[in-house]
């Protein structure tokens, strides 16, 4: 919920673009809602593989968000993301950026003691 409500505050500070305005709220509503259900199918996948809760699975552990969230963008977005992610690079970027920032996060969440594990 809070992913939507983040999101729906970025449509409404966005600047115009010529009247083509880059997230739409079905946009951040795919993105959001996208996220967790790729994590929960990621938590599914896991417990039908016998790993314990919490244990680390990598690379699914990563990309589960990204994964989900392209999932539904394609499904009920697909215009908006062939306009959109048109250069690879950006693709490329996401698929860099998207581990780091989550390891990052986790890691912090560790230290600050809101997370049992730092992954």
């Amino acid at each position: 919920m809070s992913g939507i409500c983040i999101g729906i505050i970025q449509v409404v500070a966005e600047p115009p673009h010529l009247g083509l305005s880059l997230l739409t709220p079905s946009v951040v509503v795919c993105l959001a809602a996208g996220a967790l259900l790729g994590d929960m199918v990621k938590s599914f996948a896991k417990r039908r593989l016998n790993k314990t809760r919490g244990e680390e699975w990598l690379i699914a552990d990563q990309y589960d968000l990204v994964f989900g969230a392209f999932a539904l963008l394609l499904l009920f977005n697909y215009a908006w993301v062939i306009a959109t992610i048109t250069p690879p690079l950006i693709l490329v970027w996401i698929l860099i950026l998207t581990p780091l920032l989550h390891r990052g996060a986790n890691i912090i969440g560790y230290l600050i003691g809101v997370k049992d594990v730092p992954w």
